[in-house]
């Protein structure tokens, strides 16, 4: 009687450790299927974040060119000009 029960004892036992590690592995793997969703989205922001840093960037390099176009142009008339005066005294 006392073997039966063991028995018994150790086949519910071996069926709950069975059932746990399938419900561990599943909630593993719907905790793993949602991070990649998130890590996806957050590679999303970043890329999108990248981009609008690279235009911003961009915009400033061209103005910032631009005036120092504007500020060599400015120079060279001062010269020009500068010179000029300096032949007529």
């Amino acid at each position: 009687m006392l073997e039966d029960t063991a028995y018994v004892t150790g086949i519910i036992r071996d069926i709950l450790l069975i059932f746990v590690l399938v419900f561990i592995g599943v909630a593993l793997f719907v905790v793993f299927r949602k991070l990649s969703s998130i890590l996806d989205s957050v590679d999303s922001t970043l890329k999108s974040t990248r981009e609008v840093a690279d235009a911003i960037s961009e915009r400033f390099s061209e103005s910032s060119s631009s005036g120092g176009g504007v500020a060599s142009g400015i120079g060279k008339v001062l010269s020009f000009l500068l010179r000029r005066s300096r032949a007529d005294s």
